[in-house]
């Protein structure tokens, strides 16, 4: 279905869609581009996910050229632009699935189907390589491969194998834009669904020789952990908040004490700039989504210090990327866009529904 001025609700809709073509072509947000479709034209992709839980999200692939938007609802979760479309897990089939701007959804082929299980996946930032995790039970161990493919699914290889008795499994944490190198914790799937993503046991994969490398200075605690887009730094938090950057190469562990005062129980959602300069995580007051209270820190590695960007509030901010002297920031348990700057202040609301990425450009 074809609309304009859907995504506009907060403001007037012309000026809306053509503030946001300013700031994701002008500079003031850096575009997070994946892929070509339709001939080249460039798609803004957002998503809707409706309050009742049991109805369908919605995507939207909004044409920078005519503003006009392409709408699909999807029985979907865990959705992320990648190769062109998105890519989604299907929730009663739990296969992963790729929707196209055309509206076609189909199964990604290179990827296992029921009854292997494929419990989680990173994606690069440019969406052009993919890690994921495939699972089955044998002889009452839990086997576990990592594996990395380019979107198209070629170059596809295991990186990492293992068998558990126990339980124990793989968890991909991210893959570098150039998919060398693969950041992964070894953990229990979660049984229950947690406030944030956590990591065990960090470990790093190097495609150039092969070889697996345990995080320097790991902490084994059920915290947070992230990595740049070029895979040379490794975010990783303790149980006292303490953020760690890791150099993947050389080991250097850079440790950021948490700003004085902090209350948090929990965190995650991190985002970290290439090189490793900056970075920055969201926490909650509590980990009961109910009564939890959530606020973002942004982490500068010059000066070595962690400090409180937006104070904790009833809204959950997801950072998805830095741009100049800002951030752009989804909204996780509700709809929007948003801007804020990394000196400080309110968000800014530019969309009410979330951004992805853009396809093609």
């Amino acid at each position: 279905m074809i609309r304009a001025g859907r995504l506009c609700r907060i403001a007037w809709r012309g000026i809306c869609f053509a503030l946001i073509a300013i700031l994701l072509t002008g500079g003031l947000w850096p575009k997070i581009t994946y892929g070509q479709v339709n001939g080249g034209d460039v798609q803004d992709v957002f998503i809707d996910h409706p309050v009742d839980v049991t109805k369908p999200d919605t995507v939207y692939f909004v044409s920078a050229r005519t503003g006009l938007s392409s709408t699909y609802p999807i029985n979907g979760m865990a959705e992320t632009v990648f190769g062109g479309g998105v890519l989604y897990r299907d929730r009663t089939t739990r296969q992963p699935m790729l929707l196209k701007a055309d509206g076609s959804s189909t199964p990604i082929g290179f990827m296992a189907a029921p009854p292997i299980q494929i419990p989680g996946w990173a994606v690069s930032t440019a969406g052009t390589w993919i890690a994921w995790v495939e699972t089955k039970i044998e002889a009452k161990s839990l086997l576990s491969d990592l594996i990395v493919a380019r979107a198209d699914g070629s170059q596809k290889r295991i990186a990492v194998h293992t068998s558990s008795a126990t339980g124990i499994s793989i968890t991909p944490i991210a893959v570098s834009r150039d998919g060398s190198v693969i950041v992964y914790s070894r953990q229990a799937i979660a049984s229950t669904p947690l406030l944030y993503p956590n990591a065990a046991d960090v470990s790093v994969w190097r495609a150039q020789t092969a070889a697996i490398v345990h995080l320097p200075g790991e902490p084994l605690c059920a915290c947070g952990a992230a990595a740049s887009t070029d895979g040379k730094t490794v975010f990783r938090l303790d149980k006292r908040f303490t953020v760690h950057l890791i150099d993947q190469a050389s080991g250097a562990d850079l440790q950021i004490a948490p700003p004085t005062g902090l209350i948090a129980a929990v965190a995650g959602d991190a985002l970290v700039q290439p090189g490793g300069s900056l970075a920055v995580y969201s926490f909650a007051t509590t980990a009961d989504a109910r009564l939890a209270r959530y606020g973002l820190i942004v982490v500068d590695a010059a000066r070595q210090v962690q400090t409180v960007l937006i104070p904790p509030g009833s809204v959950r901010y997801q950072p998805i990327a830095f741009a100049q002297d800002s951030l752009l920031l989804s909204a996780v348990n509700q709809n929007g866009t948003y801007r804020v700057p990394l000196s400080g202040g309110t968000p800014t609301a530019i969309a009410a529904d979330s951004y992805l990425g853009t396809l093609g450009g």
